[in-house]
């Protein structure tokens, strides 16, 4: 069952993250993302990723080195009622097949990524595609 102009929201996706132990001491994330994303103006395959706050912790270094694939993207730190304490969280908006990422968690660091404008884009698609839907419905 799909709500809310069948925009789907794959919040709270929790990806079995767990902090890379091979970054003993940093805040990375290592997660195996079972499908596509997008961050940014970039759509990453499905795979293994690891996530490293820079600069600050304002940018967030994504990369997939089986698939030599990377990104960095700019997050904004913000306050949450509840930490995550168990490795760590990413956060997917879904609308129909595509997924965006929109947060990353560790700790008590929260790090929420502003919506691109591909996101914006389909997100306006998905729900026009819906309501052009429910009116042909509604007609026969």
């Amino acid at each position: 069952m799909v709500k809310k102009g069948f925009l789907v929201l794959a919040s709270a996706l929790v990806l079995s993250l767990a902090a890379a132990s091979a970054f003993a001491g940093s805040n990375a994330l290592q997660a195996d993302i079972p499908f596509d994303f997008v961050v940014g103006d970039s759509t990453l395959p499905a795979g293994t990723y690891i996530v490293t706050p820079t600069n600050g912790a304002t940018v967030l270094l994504i990369q997939n080195r089986a698939a030599g694939v990377s990104t960095m993207v700019m997050a904004y730190p913000t306050q949450r009622a509840t930490a995550w304490r168990d490795g760590g969280k990413l956060d997917f908006n879904r609308y129909a097949n595509r997924y965006f990422l929109t947060t990353v968690a560790q700790g008590n660091a929260v790090r929420v990524l502003p919506k691109s404008k591909l996101e914006r884009e389909v997100k306006t698609a998905v729900r026009h595609a819906a309501s052009l839907t429910i009116v042909a419905s509604l007609i026969r």
